[in-house]
């Protein structure tokens, strides 16, 4: 039984669709790359705060505060765990995007390009104030990006012999 979501015109969107989410990906690291120290620390202490208070039920204050973390470092660690997590997954993101829209790359050139992008967008940071580049969140960038290829290259392999199977072909 052939599936018409890959099939002619229904393709052609599909591939339109993923290519705007890679393009907004690519903004997200972007406006988070050129955001201001400052800036950045209040949206991810902000953030830590939200996240903080939905899991406040789970979490006895009087627990975390007898191994003797203030309150402020517990948010300083949510937002770096955040921080890091966003770098990974956009970066993941964008590159199971890019392999999706464009069957037809290579995905060592794939991996080289997130390698490029990873290390500019640690670059243009030296020009903004209150920011530094990391050769840590280079590494947790392309860490995302191997590990997106790498659950892409598994799918393909499994779906692949999937479609094959219901179409009647060789098993």
């Amino acid at each position: 039984m052939h599936n018409r979501i890959f099939s002619g015109a229904n393709r052609h969107y599909r591939i339109k669709i993923i290519k705007g989410a890679a393009v907004l990906t690519l903004i997200f690291i972007l406006v988070g790359t050129l955001m201001p120290g400052k800036d950045k620390i209040a949206v991810l202490l902000g953030s830590g705060r939200i996240l903080n208070s939905v899991t406040e039920g789970g979490i006895s204050h009087r627990h975390v505060s007898n191994k003797g973390r203030s309150r402020k470092k517990q948010l300083s660690s949510i937002s770096l765990v955040i921080e890091k997590s966003g770098h990974f997954i956009l970066f993941g993101c964008l590159a199971l995007l890019l392999a999706m829209g464009n069957t037809k790359i290579f995905k060592l050139s794939l991996i080289l390009n997130m390698g490029v992008l990873a290390s500019g967008t640690e670059f243009l940071q030296i020009f903004i104030p209150g920011r530094c580049p990391q050769v840590t969140d280079m590494m947790i960038d392309m860490s995302g990006v191997l590990f997106a290829l790498t659950l892409l290259w598994g799918f393909k392999k499994c779906w692949g012999y999937g479609v094959r199977v219901m179409r009647g072909g060789p098993r």
